[in-house]
């Protein structure tokens, strides 16, 4: 059988709109699913990457002690189960109000959306602190390894010198955050990454849209699969929405703007996204091609959603051998010269 690089990851985050949603809806109870599901069908190394500026918020509140300890809880989980969590930064939780009455967050100021707008030592004091919990969370469970990879929160790593002092200063080498061929140039969400290498790894310097043969850092690019929508996709999603198959969260989401694509309409590859209707889309992605990324989020997962994400795994399973540690596939993609220099 053929190998293929399938890399999952997921943002282990609530909403980030004027209503986060709960902790049970949009975290604990869809990746309880989720990791079940992974269990089921032998999937190992999958990354979570957590909003760690939300948790080090609710920390400090006693009236979340008890949405804490749970999700700590999970974090433990997640490593006992074989997978990885690494931070994942979106620093407009700093302005972020808490609601007593309905226990939830309001994130509707969003000025701080982008990470270049919080001052250096804030900056410095987000990572410092993001990484220090994840390895509070290593302690708790007897699991170490180095906290050494990122996604930038809302996929906006540009300017890169923004992230580039903490990424030397805090050993971060490796990166998930260029969704390639995808521009958005919304107010709170600003990339352009329709340049970017045509290929699924690559290393880089100053410049994440730039590849750099033997550059410090090591990109891993996010997947897209085509976009279509007829009568039939229509009718299903009416039916999704009827019957209440939708999403497993209970919040609502940031405006992040116009999602352009360069030519043609294609997605992201997410398990948000797949369904009866284009699940045969991404097995023949996987089929034609040697690497492939998704990117999900438990808060957006819907029971069909994990449903195809089933029948996925098990037909990825069947038919080819599986790499799904981003280490390996590090080593399978980059010239050893240029990966002992990033390393």
């Amino acid at each position: 059988m053929y190998s293929k690089s399938l890399l999952l990851t997921f943002d282990y985050e609530l909403f980030l709109g004027r209503k986060s949603g709960t902790v049970n809806k949009c975290l604990i109870k869809p990746t309880n699913k989720l990791l079940k599901i992974l269990e089921n069908n032998n999937i190992i190394n999958a990354i979570f990457f957590v909003d760690t500026i939300y948790l080090l918020k609710i920390r400090e509140l006693s009236e979340c002690k008890a949405d804490y300890d749970k999700i700590i809880s999970q974090l433990i989980s997640i490593l006992q189960n074989g997978h990885y969590i690494f931070p994942h930064l979106h620093p407009h939780w700093l302005n972020a109000k808490y609601d007593k009455i309905v226990k939830q967050w309001d994130l509707s100021d969003n000025s701080l959306y982008r990470f270049h707008k919080i001052n250096i030592n804030k900056k410095e004091e987000c990572f410092k602190n993001s990484i220090e919990l994840i390895q509070h969370v290593q302690i708790l469970a007897n699991i170490y390894y180095p906290i050494d990879a990122y996604r930038a929160g809302g996929f906006c790593l540009q300017p890169f010198s923004d992230f580039k002092p903490f990424f030397d200063k805090f050993n971060i080498q490796y990166d998930f955050s260029v969704l390639k061929g995808f521009e958005n140039k919304s107010i709170n969400t600003q990339y352009n990454y329709l340049n970017t290498p045509n290929k699924p790894v690559y290393t880089f310097n100053n410049d994440i849209t730039e590849e750099c043969h033997y550059g410090e850092y090591i990109e891993f690019s996010i997947s897209n699969i085509i976009n279509k929508s007829n009568l039939y996709t229509r009718l299903v999603d009416k039916f999704l929405w009827v019957t209440k198959n939708r999403s497993l969260g209970d919040g609502l989401s940031i405006d992040s703007g116009q999602i352009e694509y360069k030519n043609t309409k294609k997605i992201m590859a997410s398990f948000d996204l797949i369904k009866i209707y284009n699940l045969s889309y991404f097995k023949k992605y996987l089929q034609k091609n040697d690497y492939l990324q998704f990117v999900s989020h438990p808060k957006m997962l819907s029971l069909h959603n994990l449903k195809m994400l089933s029948k996925f795994l098990k037909f990825a399973q069947n038919n080819f051998i599986l790499i799904t540690d981003y280490k390996q596939m590090a080593v399978k993609y980059i010239s050893k010269k240029s990966l002992v220099n990033a390393l």
